[in-house]
């Protein structure tokens, strides 16, 4: 299913293949504040998408093609 996706999605294959990301996330595995750290600033990011113009719609985009596929 993932295998799916990152084949359907280049950028998502590239941040997968990318060693500094994956060392975040080594790190945040690890590491409860840094996890939430980065909660943190994956929240005010997207609040700051959605407040753009068209942003609610890359949004909702993004979900359908990325967080969609691996919930089914």
């Amino acid at each position: 299913q993932m295998r799916q996706v990152m084949e359907s999605n280049p950028a998502l294959r590239q941040m997968m293949n990318d060693p500094a990301v994956l060392q975040q996330v080594t790190e945040m595995m690890r590491n409860p504040a840094a996890m939430q750290q980065a909660m943190r600033n994956q929240d005010l990011a997207m609040s700051n998408i959605e407040n753009m113009p068209g942003g609610f719609a890359a949004l909702s985009n993004m979900y359908r093609d990325v967080q969609s596929p691996l919930e089914d």
